[in-house]
């Protein structure tokens, strides 16, 4: 009697509940937790994350920044609070929008913005020991900051004039009106598409997002710069443009998207297949780029991060269970999570626990048919790339013909090889994998089965 031998489809998807013919066959893999693609065809289980900071409050973290002038981190919540690791920073008055490091050939200043509230002021200088309102020539009431290698400080988000951007002179914070070198100001498009929502700095030119469309502000001084629209689009969630190395992605209530820089219009949603998971969670969250995992990683004040990997899969994502319940992301020299409980975790890239707790790994495929032409068949045999490493135990389920009861369990620990024998009829499979007693990274690869049409069993 001879055996077909067929391969799960690969490379392998992630979460899913949209199917196609022309991207995602029925077969692809329905989820995975707690893994990422290191490859496009390799899952890998992710490092730990441990406890770095308890700020002692119990609200949330909404911005971390890494200030290399004092090596600490600086951490605002929704309360106006603003700690430098644990120590409480004195003199905040409202909740902190954005924080930058600014200085040309001198000591830097930390730059700090707040929500307007009642202040009559929203920038804000800290020298390492002293809090105080950003003085100077025309300084803007303006809600987010940031510096540019041409070596301005800028601003926008000025309620009083929502389409404003604001820059400061060369190297100097404190003058934004009449400088040689340059202070500026300039509206974009007011009175059309809404206020300025969120920006980003990338490729030697600005991307502002107003609440209905991209701007590009392009030049190399304020006397020739240019203003563009590129497209419309919905609302952008601030916290949630990011420069992922080969672009830029950005989440709004829909979905999370490329910038498109060429075309002028907007790109394909990457959450399109799992829009009915995701969807109801886009409100809450932020995002960063994880350099170590190349994934876009969006927290969302719950206890999933969703992960896509864009160097490797930018069409999958996968899903982490952090240990608590998560509202910030950020990569500085590491890359951190902020809690909904005023807390700080550091990753870990080679760790294998969570602050010294165990956590599980899965993938889980969907309902698996080989097709019209076996219609029922037996399956003698299942292998493949099931506990790369052998760090850990895999337990392998097999559930046939959409049954939430496995037929048949098999675990595979260090040293077994990964070949299962089992005599299972059926029309569908699905498998769930399951990794515990982690003692490094696991990974998974891929699934062959071998399998016997049941008409040729005698």
């Amino acid at each position: 009697m001879d055996y077909l031998r067929t391969a799960w489809p690969t490379p392998w998807m992630g979460l899913n509940t949209e199917l196609d013919a022309d991207h995602m066959p029925a077969e692809c893999l329905a989820a995975a937790t707690n893994m990422y693609y290191q490859t496009p065809s390799l899952l890998r289980s992710r490092g730990g994350f441990d406890l770095l900071h308890d700020t002692g409050s119990s609200n949330d973290v909404t911005r971390l920044y890494y200030w290399d002038l004092d090596s600490k981190l600086y951490i605002a919540n929704d309360n106006a609070e603003l700690f430098k690791d644990t120590t409480a920073v004195a003199g905040v008055a409202e909740n902190v929008t954005s924080m930058v490091s600014f200085g040309v050939g001198a000591t830097p200043t930390l730059i700090v913005a707040e929500e307007k509230g009642a202040q009559d002021h929203t920038l804000h200088t800290y020298d390492g020991t002293t809090y105080a309102k950003l003085t100077g020539t025309a300084v803007p009431n303006a809600q987010k900051v940031m510096a540019r290698a041409d070596g301005r400080l800028l601003a926008t988000c000025d309620p009083d004039h929502p389409s404003r951007l604001y820059g400061s002179d060369v190297g100097a914070h404190t003058i934004w009106q009449g400088a040689y070198g340059g202070a500026f100001w300039m509206d974009i498009a007011p009175g059309q598409d809404g206020d300025i929502v969120d920006w980003i700095d990338y490729q030697q030119a600005l991307y502002v997002w107003k609440e209905r469309a991209v701007y590009r502000v392009a030049g190399d001084h304020p006397q020739n710069y240019t203003r563009q629209r590129l497209y419309s689009c919905e609302t952008v969630i601030p916290g949630t443009i990011v420069d992922v190395g080969n672009g830029v992605l950005y989440a709004t209530q829909s979905g999370v998207f490329p910038l498109n820089i060429v075309q002028q219009s907007e790109e394909y949603d990457l959450t399109r297949r799992i829009e009915t998971y995701i969807q109801a969670k886009l409100g809450a969250t932020r995002a960063a780029f994880s350099r170590e995992m190349g994934a876009y990683i969006m927290t969302c004040k719950d206890t999933i991060i969703f992960v896509s990997n864009v160097a490797n899969r930018p069409d999958v994502w996968t899903l982490f269970s952090p240990p608590t319940s998560m509202s910030c992301a950020y990569q500085g020299p590491k890359f951190y999570l902020g809690s909904c409980n005023g807390k700080v975790y550091v990753y870990d890239h080679d760790d294998f626990k969570d602050d010294a707790a165990a956590f599980t790994v899965q993938l889980t495929t969907g309902n698996w048919d080989i097709g019209d032409k076996l219609k029922r068949k037996n399956i003698r045999f299942v292998s493949g790339l099931l506990n790369g490493a052998e760090n850990a135990t895999a337990t392998i389920k097999m559930h046939v013909d959409g049954s939430g009861a496995a037929s048949q369990t098999t675990a595979l620990t260090a040293g077994t090889r990964n070949l299962i024998e089992c005599n299972l009829s059926a029309v569908e499979l699905a498998i769930d994998v399951t990794y515990t007693s982690l003692t490094g990274p696991c990974y998974f690869g891929f699934i062959e089965l071998r399998v016997v049409p049941e008409e040729d069993i005698m």
